[in-house]
C-alpha cells in the first residue's frame, strides 16, 4: 500500500498504473450513480402515484359527503317536509308542485345535478324538475324501498340506463314526518361525466400513458367504471376475470394495496398503486407505463457512459501531460527550493520578531543565539547583549511561592529531548530585579536526522491573565449565587450517544422544589428516566434541535404529566460554548389555570354577547377613553383595526337628533346615578336598516365621584321585525283563507264547464236514434256525470259547512231504503272484489223527518271506504233506531272487515284532507276530504259519527242522527228516467233571437242543438264581441257566461251592454260554472236577471227561457 502511494508520476510505469486505476473509479462511479439515479426515479414515480391516488381518493369522499349532504338537508327540511305532505294530501295543487320544482332547479343548477325526482313509498315517481314521465331502473327502485323501510340515506353505484343511454349514480333520500312515518323519497340523479369521469381522468402532471382507473367487483370478475385511456366505449363494459390476478385491476379487488409491477390490460408493463375508496364499494388504480418513466433514464444512461470514457480520455491525456512536464519542471524545482531556503530563513527571522510571546533560541551548550523584542522587554537584555551569553543568567526564574530557583527549561530539553513546559506558579526576575508572572515552554531543534542543534524557548507575561483568571473565579462565584438563588428552575444536560439522549450535570435550588428532586440522586442520570413524559411534553425535541443547530428555542407554556408530577411549565433552552445545553423554566400552572379561567369567562361573556347581540362599551373619565367590546363593533360594522371611534366619528352612527338624545342621557345618568335606557335608528356604512337598544350605568369610586361610565348597545331589529310580521301573518292568514275559497271556486268552474256539454250530449244521444244500445250507452254517461256533479256538490259543500251558508233540507224518506240505495251504488264493485256487502235491519222500513241527500253522501263515503281497505270479508251496514228522552235517533253502523285503524288515529281520520299511510294501509289513494265531510255532514244535522277499530281486525264507523219518526208510509219520489225530451219544441213562425256569450266550444254546441227549432241563437266568444254583437243587433234574451279566458268578463259584458238603452230590461242570465256560495248575489248585483249553474237539465234551461220570453 504504502509503495502504492509513493508514486513518480516521472516513471511511465507508474503514470499508466494511475490512470488505470482512475479508470476504473470512473466507471464504478458512473455505474453506482445510474443505480442510484435509476432508484431515484422509480421512487418518484411511486410516490407521485401513491400522492396522486390519495389526493383522487379524498377528493370522491368529500365529493360523496357532499352530494349525501345536500340529500339530507333537502329531505330533512321541515319546508320541504310540509311542501310534500301537502302535495300528497292534494296532488292537484299545481302551485305547489311548482314551488318543489324550483326548489330542485335550485339544487340542480347551484350543485350540477342532471335530474331531481319525487318518488312514491312504493318507488314510482310522482314527478322531476321538469315532469318528465319517465319510470325508475329496478336499480334506483329498489334502493328507493331501502332507503324508506330502513329510513336512511342510500345510494345506488353507478349503473347503466338503457333507456336513457346513459350512466347515471342516484342519491336516494327518504321524508318522513315528525313521527317517523314515510310520506316519500327523494331521488337526485349525477350524471358521472360532468364531474366524476373527469375527475378520475385527470392527471395532475404532464404524461402520455399515466392513467387512473375506477373499478369495483362483479360477480367473479372486475368492471371497469370509467372510461379508459387508452381503450375506448369501456364504462361499465369492460370485465377481467379474478383468474388474471397478474392485472393491476384484478389485484386491486383482492386487497392489494401498495405499489408494484404488472401488465395492465392492454398486456403493457406499468408500475402501479392500488387502493380503496372508503365509503364505496370502488377500488383506485393509479398507473404508468414502464416505457415512459424508464425513458428518460436511459438517456441518461448514455449520457453518463459517454461521460465516463470522455473523463477516461481526459485523464489519460491529462496524466501523459502531467508526465511530459514533470520531466520539464525538475531542473525548476532545485532552482525554487534554494530560492525558498533563502525565503524560509527570511521568513523564520520576520515570524520570530513580530510573534506576540517572548522566544529566545540556544544553540545545543545552552548560550543564547536569538531573542526577540518581546523577549528583550520581558528579561531587560538586548539581543546584542544577551547573544552568546548561558541562558541561566539571562533568563533567571524562580517559583512563585517559595522564591526558590527552579530548573532551566533548556538544560531539560536537552536532557530529555522533548517538548516541555514550565510549572505553574513560575516568576521571571528581569535585569533590574522585577519579578514577572510567565507561563513558559521548550522544544528541541533537530536537524533533518533527528540531532539536536539547539532549544527554542517561548514564554508570556501571565500579570493580565493572572488578573483576568481571578475577575473570572469572582464571576463564577456570583454566578453560583444567582444560579442557585433564581426563583426559575435551572438545568444543565450533557448530549450522549450522539444526541439520542441527555445526562443532568446541574440542577438548582429552584429546580429541586418545582421537580419535587434531589438534585443529588438526578446528577448523571438521563433525562428520559427522571422525566418519563418528556418526550411527549415536546422539551426532548426542543433539546436535540438546539444541540444540533445551536439555535436558542422559547418552548412555549404546555402541560407536563407523568406518574409522578404533572403541571403547566414554560421552558426557554439554549446551547453553551462547551456544547451542553440549559434549560430554564418556570412552573406556571397557577398562572395557566388563571388564564384559562379568564379566558373561559371572556369567551362566555363574547358567546352571550354574540347570542344576544349585545355589546358593551365603556368611558374612563380620567382618562377620557373609549373601550367597545369586540361584539359593539361587529353591530356598529367598523373594523376592530380602527379602535373605537372619536367623539366626532361617532356622531356619524346617529340623526342630529338622537345623538343628542344619548348624550342628554348620559348626563342624566351621571348626575343622578341611575340606569337609563333608550332606542334608536342607527345610521350604518352598509345601510342596513337596524334598530338599536342602549342602557348606560355609571360607576362611583369610594369617595362618590363618577369614574367610568359602563353601557350595554343590543340589536332588536328582529323584535321590531317580529312585531311588524305578526300583524303580516294576520293580514296573510285572512288572505290565504280568501284564496282558498277562490280556489275551491275555480275548480267548481273547471269541472262544472265540461260537464255540462257531457251531461247535454248524453240527453241528445238518447233522442237522436232509437237503437237501445246507444240509449243505455247515453243513460250510463247521464248517470255518471249526475254522480260526479254530486261528488263536487260534496267538496262544494265543505266550504258551505265552513262558512255556515248550507242548511239542510228536511223531507220524509224511508231510512231503511236510503242503506239499500247506497249499498246498490257499490255492489258490482264488491262482486268485482269477491267481497259481501248487505243491509241489515230488523224494521222493513223506518219513515222519518232527514235530509235524504246528506244521508245517502255519508253512507256513500262510509261504503267506499270500507271496501277501498278491505281485501277479504265484506261490509255490512246495520239500520236500527233508538228512543232516549223524548228524542229518536236513526243509528247506521258501517261494519268492514278491513286493515282497521289505529286507536291513536281517530282524531286524526276525520281532519281535512288527512290520510293513514302507515301500516297495511300505505299507497291507498283518496282526497282525504271523505270523512271530513261525513263529520261535518253529521254534525249540521245534529248527529254524531264516531270509529271502533283494531289494527288488522276491521272497524265500524257508527252514524247516529236525530230524526222525528212519522208512522205510515210515504210515496217513494220517481227516478228521472229523463223519458221527457230536453230538446226544445221547434215553433212556429217568427223564433225569439238569443245571444249566447260562451268561450267553451262543447257549451256553445250543446245550447245550439237543445234551443234548435225553438229559438234563433247567435254566438259570442268573449266580452268584447258580445258587445258589439249588442249594438248591432237587438236580442230577446242573452246568456252571459262570467270567465272568458283573458280579457274582460262576463260581468263586465253585462255592464256595458245594460249601459245601452234598449238593453236595461232585456233578461241576461248568467249561465256559469261559479255555484259558491254568494255568486248568485254577486252576479244579479252586476246586472244579471237570473242565474243557472252549470251543469245543468236541459228542463232547467228552457223553463228559465219560457220564464222570460
Amino acid at each position: 500500500m504504502n509503495a502504492f502511494l509513493k508514486i513518480d508520476l516521472s516513471k511511465k510505469k507508474h503514470v499508466f498504473l494511475l490512470i488505470t486505476v482512475i479508470s476504473i473509479l470512473l466507471v464504478a462511479g458512473g455505474y453506482i450513480y445510474y443505480r442510484y439515479d435509476e432508484s431515484l426515479t422509480r421512487n418518484e414515480i411511486q410516490n407521485d402515484l401513491k400522492a396522486i391516488a390519495g389526493l383522487k381518493i379524498n377528493q370522491i369522499v368529500q365529493w360523496h359527503k357532499d352530494r349525501l349532504g345536500d340529500a339530507a338537508v333537502l329531505s330533512k327540511s321541515p319546508l320541504t317536509i310540509k311542501a310534500v305532505k301537502d302535495w300528497l294530501i292534494n296532488k292537484d295543487d299545481i302551485k305547489l308542485k311548482k314551488e318543489l320544482q324550483e326548489r330542485f332547479n335550485l339544487l340542480i343548477n347551484n350543485y350540477g345535478y342532471h335530474e331531481i325526482y319525487l318518488a312514491s313509498v312504493k318507488g314510482k315517481l310522482h314527478f322531476s324538475s321538469i315532469n318528465l314521465t319517465e319510470k325508475f331502473s329496478h336499480v334506483t327502485t329498489k334502493k328507493i324501498l331501502d332507503a324508506i323501510r330502513n329510513k336512511t340515506i342510500s345510494s345506488t353505484d353507478l349503473y347503466y340506463s338503457p333507456e336513457h343511454k346513459k350512466i347515471h349514480y342516484d342519491i336516494i333520500a327518504p321524508i318522513s314526518e315528525q313521527s317517523g312515518n314515510p310520506l316519500a323519497a327523494i331521488v337526485l340523479r349525477i350524471n358521472p361525466d360532468k364531474y366524476l369521469y373527469p375527475l378520475f381522468q385527470s392527471w395532475p402532471i404532464p404524461s402520455k400513458t399515466s392513467e387512473t382507473l375506477i373499478v369495483r367487483k362483479e360477480g367473479d370478475s372486475v368492471l371497469f367504471l370509467n372510461e379508459l385511456r387508452h381503450k375506448k366505449n369501456t364504462a361499465l363494459k369492460l370485465k377481467i376475470s379474478l383468474t388474471q390476478k397478474d392485472v393491476p385491476a384484478v389485484k386491486a379487488v383482492l386487497g392489494y394495496k401498495r405499489i408494484s409491477e404488472a401488465y395492465d390490460y392492454r398486456d403493457e408493463p406499468v408500475l402501479f398503486y392500488v387502493n380503496s375508496i372508503p365509503g364505496t364499494p370502488w377500488f383506485i388504480v393509479s398507473k404508468e407505463d414502464k416505457s415512459e418513466i424508464y425513458k428518460e433514464l436511459y438517456f441518461r444512461e448514455a449520457s453518463i457512459i459517454g461521460l465516463t470514457f470522455f473523463l477516461i480520455l481526459i485523464t489519460g491525456i491529462g496524466f501523459s501531460y502531467i508526465y511530459k512536464s514533470r520531466q520539464r519542471d525538475i531542473i525548476k524545482n532545485l532552482y525554487y527550493e534554494e530560492k525558498e531556503l533563502w525565503e524560509s530563513q527570511e521568513e523564520f527571522k520576520t515570524t520570530l520578531y513580530s510573534i506576540g510571546d517572548a522566544v529566545i533560541t540556544t544553540d545545543f551548550n545552552g548560550n543564547v543565539k536569538h531573542m526577540n523584542p518581546v523577549a528583550e522587554e520581558l528579561t531587560g537584555w538586548k539581543e546584542s547583549q544577551a547573544k552568546g551569553k548561558f541562558l541561566e543568567d539571562v533568563f533567571k526564574i524562580i517559583n512563585e511561592d517559595s522564591h526558590e530557583g527552579v530548573e532551566n527549561p533548556v538544560n531539560k530539553v536537552l536532557r530529555e529531548g522533548l517538548v516541555i513546559g514550565l510549572a505553574n506558579h513560575t516568576l521571571l526576575i528581569s535585569k533590574d530585579g522585577k519579578e514577572i508572572p510567565i507561563a513558559d515552554s521548550g522544544a528541541p531543534i533537530k536537524d533533518d536526522n533527528g540531532n539536536i542543534l539547539g532549544v527554542v524557548l517561548v514564554f508570556r507575561d501571565q500579570t493580565e491573565e493572572r488578573e483576568a483568571q481571578k475577575l473570572l473565579k469572582e464571576s463564577e462565584e456570583r454566578f453560583k449565587e444567582l444560579y442557585e438563588n433564581m426563583s426559575s428552575g435551572c438545568a444543565v444536560y450533557e448530549a450522549v450517544n450522539n444526541g439520542e439522549n441527555f445526562v443532568f450535570k446541574n440542577f438548582n435550588r429552584s429546580a429541586e422544589k418545582i421537580n419535587q428532586a434531589n438534585r443529588d440522586e438526578i446528577i448523571g442520570k438521563c433525562v428520559t428516566d427522571v422525566f418519563p413524559g418528556v418526550k411527549e411534553f415536546g422539551l426532548f425535541d426542543v433539546f436535540k434541535r438546539v444541540w444540533k443547530t445551536g439555535k436558542s428555542e422559547h418552548h412555549h407554556v404546555n402541560l407536563y404529566k407523568d406518574d409522578r408530577i404533572s403541571g403547566w411549565y414554560e421552558n426557554f433552552v439554549y446551547k453553551l460554548l462547551t456544547g451542553e445545553i440549559v434549560a430554564i423554566y418556570d412552573d406556571v400552572t397557577q398562572r395557566k389555570q388563571a388564564e384559562e379561567a379568564l379566558k373561559e369567562s371572556e369567551s362566555n361573556l363574547k358567546i352571550v354577547q354574540k347570542i344576544g347581540k349585545i355589546g358593551s362599551w365603556e368611558f374612563d373619565y380620567s382618562t377620557n377613553e373609549i373601550r367597545w367590546s369586540e361584539q359593539t363593533f361587529e353591530l356598529y360594522e367598523r373594523d376592530k383595526k380602527l379602535g373605537p371611534p372619536t367623539p366626532d366619528e361617532e356622531a356619524k352612527y346617529y340623526t342630529e337628533e338622537k345623538a343628542k338624545l344619548l348624550r342628554d342621557l348620559a348626563l342624566k345618568a351621571i348626575e343622578t346615578g341611575n340606569e337609563f335606557s333608550c332606542d334608536f335608528e342607527p345610521i350604518l356604512p352598509s345601510g342596513r336598516k337596524a334598530y338599536f337598544n342602549s342602557k348606560m350605568k355609571p360607576f362611583k369610586d369610594s369617595r362618590g365621584k363618577t369614574t367610568k361610565l359602563l353601557g350595554t348597545v343590543q340589536d332588536i331589529t328582529e323584535q321590531k321585525k317580529f312585531l311588524e310580521e305578526l300583524k303580516k301573518t294576520k293580514h296573510n292568514a285572512e288572505e290565504m283563507n280568501r284564496l282558498k275559497s277562490n280556489f275551491l271556486a275555480n275548480m267548481s268552474h273547471e269541472l262544472r264547464t265540461p260537464m255540462n256539454g257531457i251531461m247535454g250530449f248524453s240527453q241528445i244521444l238518447r233522442f237522436e236514434d232509437d237503437m237501445d244500445s246507444i240509449k243505455e250507452i247515453s243513460n250510463l254517461i247521464y248517470r255518471s256525470s249526475k254522480r260526479l256533479m254530486n261528488t263536487l256538490n260534496s267538496i262544494l259543500d265543505l266550504s258551505r259547512i265552513g262558512s255556515g251558508e248550507m242548511k239542510p233540507n228536511y223531507t220524509l224518506a224511508d231510512l231503511v231504503e236510503l242503506a239499500n240505495e247506497a249499498v246498490n251504488a257499490f255492489k258490482a264493485e264488491a262482486d268485482s272484489k269477491n267481497l259481501t256487502l248487505m243491509v241489515e235491519s230488523k224494521d222493513e222500513s223506518i219513515i222519518a223527518n232527514t235530509d235524504q241527500r246528506i244521508v245517502i253522501e255519508i253512507l256513500i263515503n262510509l261504503i267506499s271506504n270500507a271496501l277501498k281497505f278491505t281485501k277479504e270479508g265484506g261490509a255490512t251496514i246495520r239500520v236500527d233506531h233508538e228512543k232516549s228522552k223524548m228524542k229518536h235517533f236513526i243509528v247506521y253502523d258501517v261494519t268492514d272487515t278491513g286493515i282497521g285503524i289505529d286507536v291513536k288515529d281517530f282524531d286524526t281520520i276525520f281532519e281535512e284532507f288527512r290520510q293513514l299511510s302507515e301500516g297495511l294501509s300505505r299507497g291507498f289513494e283518496g282526497t282525504g276530504l271523505g270523512l271530513t265531510i261525513c263529520k261535518r255532514y253529521a254534525e249540521l244535522l245534529d248527529g254524531t259519527i264516531t270509529v271502533k277499530s283494531k289494527l288488522g281486525e276491521g272497524s265500524t264507523f257508527t252514524l247516529k242522527l236525530p230524526v222525528t219518526i212519522e208512522p205510515g208510509e210515504y210515496e217513494k219520489e220517481k227516478e228521472d228516467t229523463l223519458e221527457e225530451s230536453p230538446v226544445a219544441v221547434p215553433q212556429r213562425g217568427k223564433k225569439p233571437l238569443i245571444l249566447y256569450v260562451e268561450d267553451d266550444e262543447v257549451s256553445v254546441i250543446y245550447i245550439e242543438k237543445l234551443l234548435k227549432g225553438a229559438y234563433d241563437v247567435e254566438i259570442a266568444k268573449n266580452s268584447a264581441e258580445s258587445v258589439q254583437m249588442a249594438k248591432k243587433k237587438q236580442y230577446a234574451l242573452i246568456l252571459m257566461d262570467i270567465n272568458l279566458g283573458k280579457g274582460a268578463n262576463g260581468i263586465d259584458a253585462t255592464r256595458e251592454i245594460r249601459n245601452m238603452k234598449n238593453y236595461r230590461d232585456i233578461p241576461i242570465i248568467a249561465v256559469t260554472a261559479y255555484a259558491m256560495v254568494g255568486d248568485r248575489e254577486e252576479f244579479i248585483a252586476g246586472g244579471c236577471t237570473d242565474y243557472l249553474s252549470k251543469p245543468f237539465e236541459g228542463k232547467e234551461l228552457l223553463d228559465l227561457l219560457k220564464k222570460y220570453l
